[in-house]
């Protein structure tokens, strides 16, 4: 059996229905799903995703869960549709070391926030929408964009990055 076929005898379930349903109701603000171990959760909210017209925050325990939901999410879905908003520290916050990589992948997330689009996912846990994000107007402000194929000064492009904080180094150690 396929992944996609698992999804539809998903789909086809009463319960995902009844569910649908209940979110088109503006009256309703919270939902309380139990009974879905393993992998059933992204298999029975996947069809949700595909049918909705607004983003989803699925919002997991931990930082393990979030990621095994997430990873099945994007085996089911297209993964350019889904998108892990993590900490943007190594461990807790009390250590205090950032991890640049996932500082990207906050960026990113917010980035696609900003202009929805049918069907993405967000993934996440409390540790991570705990931490503090800039403004809509501070990152509009502060974001650079390049097209493919445009031809761009290299002195404007260290201006910019000048005047949003970076500074020159002749090495960078991650």
């Amino acid at each position: 059996m396929t992944i996609f076929e698992l999804q539809q005898r998903y789909a086809s379930h009463p319960n995902t229905g009844a569910l649908n349903t209940i979110l088109k109701d503006s009256g309703i603000n919270h939902i309380f799903c139990s009974g879905l171990n393993a992998s059933a959760a992204p298999l029975f909210f996947s069809s949700q995703v595909r049918e909705a017209d607004s983003p989803f925050v699925f919002i997991l325990r931990d930082l393990e869960e979030a990621g095994y939901f997430y990873h099945d999410l994007c085996q089911i879905l297209s993964a350019d549709n889904v998108l892990f908003f993590p900490s943007s520290f190594r461990r807790a916050v009390r250590y205090g070391q950032k991890d640049a990589a996932n500082e990207i992948l906050r960026t990113e997330v917010l980035s696609r926030v900003q202009h929805p689009e049918k069907g993405l996912c967000i993934v996440t846990y409390p540790d991570a929408l705990a931490e503090k994000v800039v403004s809509k107007e501070e990152l509009d402000q502060n974001t650079l964009t390049i097209n493919v194929g445009e031809q761009i000064d290299t002195n404007f492009v260290m201006d910019v990055l000048r005047s949003v904080g970076f500074q020159y180094v002749d090495y960078v150690n991650g």
